[in-house]
């Protein structure tokens, strides 16, 4: 079976035939670039790349292209890799993406997308400030780069629906994780999505961009003991249930709110320096009565849901999430989120499995087409085996036990 598949993935990515003019715009010479005829093509240079074993580049040729006096040899194949730029890789990811991809779904309706960043280490360049990381226990001063790439990821299939790749110094998962919002709302393919995300990914900004794009979300947060957002709720620990939350920007006049928490649970301060469109700025920043007229206090008012699971005896998780309870009950909560170390196995299988791990390029911008092209790859292995599990299963519904196909 493991043959049957690795044929059907080679031939998935030989019967590629990609038009250059299709990403012309995105070369580095879009006049010039791909327009004679050579030995190398497009479509050629791309799955070349596609794949790579993670050895030298030599036998990376070696390996897709077979022992012949027409192959190209490695300078020339880097050559031609070095005309595309990053903008084209992405062309090429969105090009290749399957939107009617038949993902497994939860309750048959909505598609679970977990949201997760990971570093991946490329070539040493002291002189490259942007992905240079400080190691502490680098007593001999070797240099370390590192990329890290954030990504959307259908959970259970590990299917990459999207991505963000991000120098180390500017490192923004939520930002990232915004930006990959708007372009999943904004695609009307998939089906209703619960976006899940770990610990890291608590923020009220957050929890309020996914509310106004129509998109339900569960985000693990720190326990209430901790400086969260759930320790603001502490006193409502053994409530489950719709927490509506007032989000202003000041209290009122003699800070009252702040003074008196346990009397105003409702009500969280968002400082001026913390960035959030939703929640307005206020017009009277010191809370003193204008001539005549009451203070002015201009807030939001958002609810959502805080669900506390008790794991042992000592040991908590808290959720947050816009799930309706007659859908989602606490139990069912608990059951989703676990769905979402699916993206933990996709990011070991795309790193490991799919050598992203085995970089072989001291540029910048061909260590992040590598990282693209590897999320290709993997999406088209994903492809392949979701369609030949539900061919198994259709054949062998009927016994006892059945085949689980793995990467």
């Amino acid at each position: 079976m493991r043959k049957y598949l690795e044929n059907k993935i080679i031939k998935s990515v030989s019967r590629l035939d990609l038009d250059p003019d299709d990403f012309r715009m995105y070369f580095s010479n879009p006049k010039a670039d791909f327009t004679r005829f050579r030995r190398q093509s497009f479509s050629d240079v791309v799955k070349v790349g596609l794949l790579s074993p993670g050895s030298c580049m030599k036998e990376n040729l070696r390996h897709c292209l077979g022992v012949g006096s027409d192959r190209p040899s490695a300078s020339a194949y880097i050559q031609q890799r070095d005309k595309l730029g990053v903008q084209a890789y992405r062309a090429l990811f969105d090009h290749l993406k399957d939107p009617s991809e038949e993902f497994t779904l939860v309750r048959d309706k909505y598609l679970l997308v977990a949201c997760d960043g990971s570093d991946i280490n490329i070539h040493p360049n002291k002189d490259d400030a942007s992905t240079l990381m400080n190691l502490s226990n680098n007593p001999n001063g070797k240099a370390c780069n590192q990329l890290h790439l954030n990504v959307f990821c259908a959970v259970p299939n590990g299917y990459f629906l999207d991505y963000v790749i991000q120098d180390h110094r500017e490192m923004n998962e939520i930002l990232a994780c915004e930006q990959m919002l708007e372009r999943l709302a904004a695609c009307p393919d998939y089906p209703l999505s619960i976006i899940t995300c770990d610990r890291g990914y608590e923020s009220y900004r957050l929890m309020m961009r996914m509310s106004s794009l129509g998109l339900y979300f569960c985000i693990r947060a720190k326990d209430i003991d901790s400086r969260s957002i759930s320790q603001r709720y502490r006193d409502m620990a053994e409530e489950d249930g719709l927490m509506d939350a007032i989000i202003t920007r000041k209290y009122t006049r003699c800070s009252t709110v702040l003074r008196n928490p346990g009397s105003y649970p409702d009500y969280v301060y968002v400082p001026n320096n913390s960035i959030n469109e939703f929640i307005p700025a206020t017009r009277n920043p010191k809370g003193g009565a204008r001539k005549g007229r009451p203070p002015t206090v201009d807030y939001f008012e958002y609810s959502f849901r805080i669900v506390r699971l008790k794991l042992s005896e000592n040991s908590y998780e808290v959720l947050l999430t816009n799930l309706p309870e007659t859908e989602f009950p606490t139990s069912d909560l608990k059951e989703l989120y676990h769905l979402r170390w699916g993206v933990e196995t996709a990011f070991r299988q795309l790193k490991y499995d799919d050598c992203l791990s085995f970089s072989n390029t001291r540029k910048k911008v061909a260590a992040i087409g590598e990282i693209i092209l590897s999320l290709i790859f993997h999406n088209m292995c994903v492809s392949v085996m979701i369609a030949f599990a539900r061919k198994q299963f259709r054949r062998l519904e009927n016994r006892k036990l059945l085949y689980k196909v793995s990467y």
